[in-house]
């Protein structure tokens, strides 16, 4: 029902009883001043020790307690060492993981621009190896041919549609739409662009490569008149 300090007076309390019980019979016996004056001491050197039992006690408390504070500060510091290593160790790893990402995205940007770079270079130096012009066009309208010979339905058809395309264009000069062929469209693929000579005959008649929205095509720009007479006569 009580604390250790309460059971320890107690306790204290007992041992004095015991102590009386067993002194006070030989007093009575023999009451002198002599043994009164034992008794009298006897009782305050424990009455003394009593106190300083308590006083030792209570010392011993309070050392336990700033013990105990004490290892509740230290843990308390550990824990927030730990979190600060382990919050800059995450930083760490976050920042590791954005420089790896950066450096990928960079090593991916760099090997898409050295792709087009090299497509570019392709595509260029191949426009370069066709004839362009009147003989660039009879080059590829032979070509074309001798790649058909065998199915003179499917010559017909590219031949015709070859005509239908510069046809068009020559009707309506102003009109963008019919100066563009995609380069996957399935109709041109099937009739013009599957047999050799069909796209090189575009480009010998002035056609580029470009792009429209991002989709890949062949395109016929009209020189300036103004810049380039010699182009747009041609």
């Amino acid at each position: 029902r009580y604390g250790e300090k309460t059971q320890q007076r107690v306790q204290a309390l007992m041992d004095l009883y015991d102590f009386l019980m067993e002194h006070i019979p030989t007093t009575d016996k023999d009451p002198n001043e002599h043994g009164t004056h034992t008794l009298l001491t006897e009782l305050q050197r424990r009455h003394e020790q009593q106190l300083s039992q308590e006083q030792l006690l209570l010392q011993e408390q309070e050392l336990e307690r700033q013990r105990q504070e004490e290892l509740v500060r230290q843990e308390t510091l550990r824990l927030q060492r730990e979190e600060e290593q382990q919050a800059q160790e995450a930083a760490e790893r976050q920042r590791q993981q954005q420089q790896a990402t950066e450096e990928e995205l960079r090593r991916q940007a760099e090997d898409i621009r050295q792709r087009r770079l090299a497509q570019e270079r392709a595509e260029r130096e191949w426009i370069d190896s066709i004839p362009k012009g009147i003989d660039g066009v009879q080059l590829q309208i032979s070509i074309i041919k001798e790649a058909t010979k065998d199915d003179m339905e499917a010559q017909r058809t590219a031949i015709s549609s070859l005509y239908t395309i510069f046809q068009q264009i020559n009707a309506h000069p102003e009109e963008t739409k019919f100066r563009r062929i995609r380069r996957d469209h399935e109709k041109f693929v099937q009739d013009i662009g599957r047999h050799a000579g069909g796209v090189e005959f575009l480009i010998a008649a002035g056609f580029e490569l470009g792009a429209i929205d991002d989709v890949p095509c062949y395109l016929s720009k009209e020189p300036n008149i103004e810049t380039d007479m010699d182009g747009w006569a041609a």
